[in-house]
C-alpha cells in the first residue's frame, strides 16, 4: 500500500498539477518549490488517540523538514487496506484543522484524502510542550 501511495503522489504532482496549483494558489509549481516531501505514514497507538498527537507529530515533521521551497504531499489514510472515501475525508479534515500545518485538499472528489502544503520554514508551535505526559 505504501509504494502505491508514493506512485499516486507522483501522479498527483504530474497529472493533477493544476489541482495542486489551485489548492496552493501558485502559478508555477517548479518556480515555487524546489523540493517535495511525501509524508507516507504517521501512526498513533489506539490507546492514546483522540488527544491531538497526530497533529503534534505533523508539527514536529514541519519543524524538522520545513525549509524554503518545500512542497509537502500527504494522504490522510486511516488504518486498513480498503478504506471508504468518507473515512479518508474525515481524517483529512483532522489534518486540515491545524492552521499551522496549513494543508490544503487537492480535490475532495477526484483525490479524496490527498493534501498538499507549503512548509517554507521550520515552525515551532509555542503551545507544544517539550514532553507529552498522559493525564
Amino acid at each position: 500500500m505504501r509504494s502505491q501511495h508514493a506512485m499516486q503522489a507522483f501522479h498527483i504532482l504530474v497529472d493533477d498539477a493544476a489541482l495542486v496549483r489551485k489548492a496552493l494558489k501558485v502559478d508555477d509549481l517548479s518556480e515555487e518549490f524546489g523540493a517535495v516531501a511525501h509524508l507516507d505514514r504517521m501512526w498513533v497507538d489506539p490507546a492514546v488517540r483522540g488527544r491531538g498527537l497526530g497533529l503534534r507529530l505533523m508539527r514536529e515533521a514541519q519543524h524538522a523538514l520545513g525549509r524554503s521551497g518545500l512542497l509537502v504531499v500527504l494522504k490522510a489514510h486511516p488504518d486498513g487496506d480498503k478504506v471508504a472515501n468518507t473515512a479518508l475525508l474525515k481524517l483529512a479534515a483532522y489534518y486540515l484543522s491545524d492552521k499551522q500545518l496549513d494543508f490544503k485538499a487537492v480535490s475532495k472528489s477526484k483525490r479524496p484524502g490527498w493534501l498538499v502544503g507549503s512548509w517554507h520554514e521550520p515552525l515551532v508551535n509555542e503551545d507544544d510542550s517539550t514532553f507529552y505526559y498522559l493525564d
